[in-house]
């Protein structure tokens, strides 16, 4: 039951992250989804090449998060803290990855998935519901997994970049977070210290 709880609060916070941070974001997604110049350009590149543009995305975002966490956190929680996060940007990724799949085989069909990419066939699986059916082509996924890697990507530069969010995703990690006079957690750029009033400073009565 703990697990459960603890799983639960883990994925409450990153939906938190998510929706404070990223809800721009998801928004442009969204409208390059459904522009069709996205799906030309992606559209026709060749699987190989698409497997490694959207490679080299991943590996861009898992290098923000290593240089990102160990210039923020102290070297006893970095190596911890960057396989959290970094297993958090990647779930994210994918996440976007599977609902644009869902969404493209419900809302694009073949003839015009054809006029967005200039390129005919593709179809993967032909669900056999509706009219007209819904398919699964290699466009689709080729567009889905693109805009899965930017977006996952834009989430690693928003949680290094915002001290808020870091402290959000591995405040449990660093004790230290929680009390911003530790010295030795994150550089949490939200705690400033209270200007002293007259009579407060040292020998001053």
């Amino acid at each position: 039951m703990g697990m459960r709880s603890r799983v639960a609060s883990r994925s409450a916070e990153v939906v938190r992250v998510v929706v404070r941070e990223l809800h721009l974001l998801l928004g442009l997604l969204l409208i390059l989804f459904v522009t069709s110049e996205v799906w030309r350009y992606v559209g026709r590149l060749t699987p190989f090449r698409v497997t490694a543009v959207v490679l080299m995305i991943f590996a861009a975002a898992l290098l923000v998060v290593v240089v990102g966490l160990r210039q923020t956190l102290q070297r006893s929680v970095v190596a911890s803290a960057t396989v959290r996060v970094a297993t958090e940007i990647l779930t994210f990724g994918a996440t976007l990855f599977l609902s644009f799949v869902i969404v493209g085989i419900m809302s694009v069909d073949a003839d015009l998935v054809a006029e967005w990419s200039g390129t005919e066939g593709g179809v993967i699986m032909v669900l056999g519901i509706g009219d007209p059916a819904l398919v699964l082509t290699r466009q689709l996924v080729q567009v889905a997994a693109f805009l899965g890697s930017l977006g996952a990507l834009v989430f690693a530069l928003e949680v290094i970049a915002d001290a808020g969010a870091r402290h959000t995703l591995v405040h449990d990690l660093v004790p230290e977070l929680i009390d911003p006079t530790g010295g030795d957690g994150v550089d949490d750029d939200r705690y400033e210290p209270m200007p002293l009033r007259p009579g407060d400073g040292p020998g001053e009565k």
